[in-house]
């Protein structure tokens, strides 16, 4: 993972700095080392590393529809600004893996800095929310369910579960998930053996931006709901190193037929 100005993964560049350099050299009073070998100023070096700000985390934090779709967010700070920028999947527990663009279980933060542009810009996919699956065994008038794979890989007890016009046509869940195949409706329903049923839930991923040691974010400005709870996503800064922000993703609403 990238770290900025040349130096190794897993620590800080501003903290290997050296008054001797690879070939034996002291550095003149008030100068030092830079890992790449480079002589500068402690007063340089006090300015670019030790009050290093990201001043705004930029990303749409509106409502995802239930499709998969692709959002940019946009750090903007100073040079030389270290962070680790983790996304979660609530549900799940998952990480999101900027090199595979998809949701995993074990733990992935991207760890970057931001250039001498002062901004650093990458794309997260987020992923559909709807799965699917075939049914094996007719179902007739009843709310236990048999599917051709294991279920708890497919759905989630609260999935809506659409896939024939008495389906569509209602609000029929997921009520449990009784064995490897089997699941249980909400509401007795029949479906025909072979049927390909679809399961859509909601989600909610967690954003939290890191700041590493000799990074901070802007001054914190808070602001809250009507009920005096505070609204994370229309706040800024952080008088912290963590900032956090939330992306909810909902099924799509769809109006009844015949009705406005």
């Amino acid at each position: 993972m990238a770290n900025g100005y040349g130096g190794s993964s897993g620590s800080s560049s501003s903290s290997r700095t050296t008054t001797i350099s690879s070939t034996g050299q002291r550095a003149p009073v008030g100068y030092h080392y830079m890992p790449d070998g480079t002589l500068m100023s402690d007063e340089e070096h006090a300015r670019l590393y030790s009050s290093r700000i990201i001043k705004n985390f930029d990303i749409d934090l509106s409502d995802l529809p239930q499709a998969s779709q692709k959002r940019t967010f946009k750090l903007t700070g100073d040079e030389g600004c270290e962070f680790i920028l983790e996304v979660k999947d609530n549900a799940t527990g998952n990480y999101y893996n900027f090199i595979t663009n998809k949701f995993q279980s074990t733990y992935y933060g991207l760890e970057e800095s931001i250039k001498n542009t002062g901004v650093f810009e990458k794309e997260i996919t987020f992923p559909s929310i709807v799965t699917k699956d075939t049914v094996n065994g007719a179902v007739s008038s009843a709310t236990s369910v048999t599917m051709d794979t294991a279920v708890a890989s497919t759905m989630a007890v609260g999935d809506r579960v659409t896939g024939n016009d008495t389906l569509n046509n209602s609000v029929i869940t997921v009520a449990s998930i009784d064995s490897t195949n089997v699941f249980s409706l909400s509401v007795a329903a029949s479906i025909s053996d072979g049927v390909t049923l679809f399961f859509t839930g909601n989600a909610q991923y967690d954003i939290s931006l890191y700041a590493k040691p000799g990074t901070k974010h802007i001054d914190y400005n808070e602001v809250r709901f009507g009920d005096d709870s505070i609204d994370i996503n229309s706040s800024i800064g952080s008088n912290s190193l963590m900032l956090k922000k939330v992306i909810y993703q909902y099924a799509d609403v769809e109006l009844a037929k015949g009705k406005l």
